[in-house]
């Protein structure tokens, strides 16, 4: 997620991460142009790191994870979703499959617009396909109808990414 962030933002590092380290975001990074700061409000008692954000009215932001061992993240993530209008849900090949996190997601659906985002898609170039039709194959077991208005497949380390490009715009 955070490479993805920094990524989007174009701003190499602007959240940390780590291949090493899972649960690597303790708190939330929030990408926000300064003029619309003073519109953010606070963030139920979490403490976040800001950065510049490119674009004014829209605010980024790379939360903990909602599905590792520290249930501390789920609360900060969740806090900050009932807030969202639209959701950027990263994943990878590796981790497309977690029911428990689909039925998550279902459970937000229906408040909130939602884009779908297959990180690491380099690593799988020749399978690429497959894994995105089974990836789409789940989100439909989840009440979800992905296209490709809201289903992206993309590498967050290649900066000129066709599915980076597009998910940006």
């Amino acid at each position: 997620k955070s490479m993805l962030f920094s990524a989007l933002l174009e701003q190499p590092g602007a959240s940390p991460s780590s291949d090493a380290i899972r649960c690597h975001t303790s708190a939330p990074y929030i990408a926000v142009h300064p003029e619309d700061e003073p519109f953010l409000g606070e963030l139920g008692g979490w403490k976040a790191t800001r950065v510049r954000g490119p674009s004014r009215g829209v605010v980024l932001v790379d939360t903990p994870d909602v599905d590792g061992i520290l249930k501390e993240h789920h609360a900060a993530t969740r806090a900050l979703l009932e807030r969202a209008d639209l959701v950027v849900f990263g994943t990878d090949a590796d981790r497309r499959a977690n029911r428990d996190l689909l039925a998550e997601l279902s459970r937000w659906a229906p408040r909130h617009r939602w884009f779908f985002v297959l990180n690491k898609a380099d690593q799988h170039a020749g399978r690429i396909r497959e894994i995105v039709s089974d990836w789409d194959s789940r989100h439909r077991e989840a009440g979800f109808e992905p296209d490709d208005r809201s289903r992206f497949a993309v590498s967050s380390v290649v900066a000129d990414d066709p599915g980076l490009g597009r998910l940006r715009s």
